[in-house]
């Protein structure tokens, strides 16, 4: 006789929609209706592989109600994305990622390190411009350096924030499952406040423009010291949407990426698109993030900024300009994108350790997103070599 598990219908109903909305196949289940409709329970290696598939916790299934899954930290999302429950792959993102910085934390508390000076260096009642010129001086990023690809643009972006002690993880998975990815339509990034280790995540589901404007978003909640998930505003219209903590940071991600000083005195918007265009490869931007600058600078009056922006908007989505990320443009070699998963430099101190004997060569795989030696010496290799 096979013995079956009694769950609760409603929790499996939840986990089955969750696991839809995430492009999940729940095909494999043929029983998952009967599952739902109370009128059979799963086996127990039922239960288990529809768990593991779905990503909800054995446990949940035994629940008398739906659990209420909550972000660790503030949801300054937009407000139709706030309305909604995070989805187990944000959710499992942030928890990943703060098992790291508190790792990386206490390592270089160890070490004796000083806390970052650009953690609560600023407040909201600091002018946009003070503040992306602060975070420009300390991170050392020049606005509109000449680079050969907007990809390589990004790189130089990640790699000058990093220098200046912020950890820095783009990922468009969770962790290196590519059955798993991040929906850029959920969130954008999110930063985890820590006075040694501050971290920012940017979703790399998004396009390398929009990953170089939510970078420095991100940025400007650590120098207020704000924790925090964030996403688009989307058009002009929603900008009411945002908190406060929200519309300054964009103000000063637009700054830190195109200072007033960098405009060109005459900017000819009779035909929009060449003009934008040609601005947004200037600054490795977007063409919506042009015209909200050219507005913030009086360019633009709030009726013709909404036209343009509306219009423009409505072309970028129709070329389909999303879901170009670094798994596709990484020539076929995985630990091309590594680095910029986990962060260049907490991989470095991680392996460092874990050969020093600090760190348990298991607990190193599991910050690293790896599961095998081997796996494990090649990054480590990769990272020497370049």
């Amino acid at each position: 006789m096979v013995e079956r598990v009694a769950v609760n219908p409603e929790v499996v109903a939840w986990a089955a929609d969750a696991a839809s909305a995430a492009d999940i196949h729940l095909d494999r289940f043929a029983k998952l209706e009967d599952w739902i409709d109370g009128l059979l329970d799963p086996t127990f290696g039922q239960l288990q592989d529809f768990a593991s598939t779905t990503h909800v916790p054995l446990g949940y299934f035994f629940l008398d109600h739906v659990p209420e899954e909550h972000l660790p930290v503030t949801d300054f999302r937009r407000r139709e994305v706030r309305g909604s429950a995070p989805s187990s792959a944000l959710l499992d993102t942030i928890a990943t990622c703060s098992e790291r910085q508190d790792w990386f934390s206490a390592y270089l508390a160890r070490l004796g390190a000083d806390p970052s000076p650009l953690v609560g260096s600023v407040t909201i009642s600091t002018a946009p411009e003070t503040a992306a010129g602060a975070i420009s001086d300390a991170v050392g990023y020049a606005a509109g350096a000449p680079s050969a690809t907007q990809q390589d643009a990004l790189r130089h972006m990640v790699e000058a924030v990093e220098s200046s002690g912020i950890m820095v993880m783009v990922n468009s998975l969770v962790g290196n499952n590519t059955h798993r990815r991040l929906d850029s339509d959920e969130f954008q990034g999110f930063t985890l406040v820590d006075s040694l280790a501050p971290l920012v995540f940017v979703n790399g589901s998004d396009t390398k423009n929009a990953q170089a404007f939510t970078l420095f978003h991100e940025v400007a909640h650590v120098a207020l010291g704000i924790p925090g998930v964030s996403s688009s505003a989307g058009s002009p219209d929603h900008d009411h949407d945002l908190a406060e903590v929200e519309r300054w940071c964009n103000a000063v991600a637009g700054r830190v990426l195109v200072p007033a000083a960098m405009i060109p005195a005459r900017v000819d918007l009779s035909n929009p698109e060449p003009t934008l265009e040609a601005l947004g490869r200037r600054f490795h931007v977007s063409t919506l993030v042009v015209l909200r600058r050219l507005h913030d600078e009086g360019r633009l009056t709030w009726d013709r900024f909404r036209e343009i922006y509306l219009a423009e908007e409505a072309r970028l989505r129709a070329i389909a300009v999303r879901r170009l990320d670094e798994d596709k443009s990484s020539g076929g070699n995985p630990y091309y994108v590594w680095p910029y998963r986990v962060g260049r430099r907490f991989a470095r101190a991680v392996i460092a350790d874990a050969r020093e004997g600090g760190t348990l060569y298991r607990d190193a795989y599991r910050l690293l997103s790896t599961r095998t030696t081997r796996a494990f010496d090649g990054f480590a290799a990769h990272l020497e070599a370049h």
